[in-house]
């Protein structure tokens, strides 16, 4: 059991790791886009 335990403990670290490093690719994709759409809006508002 403690086998399983350890590796089931190892795959929730890469797990937690990943989904960190996926987070913080989602939170910076989100940025970008939301800063190129309030720009396209602003463009269109001062036409």
């Amino acid at each position: 059991m403690a086998f399983f335990q350890d590796v089931g403990a190892a795959a929730a670290d890469k797990l937690v790791g990943l989904g960190g490093a996926s987070v913080m690719l989602t939170i910076i994709i989100y940025s970008l886009f939301s800063n190129l759409f309030s720009k396209s809006t602003a463009k269109q508002t001062d036409e």
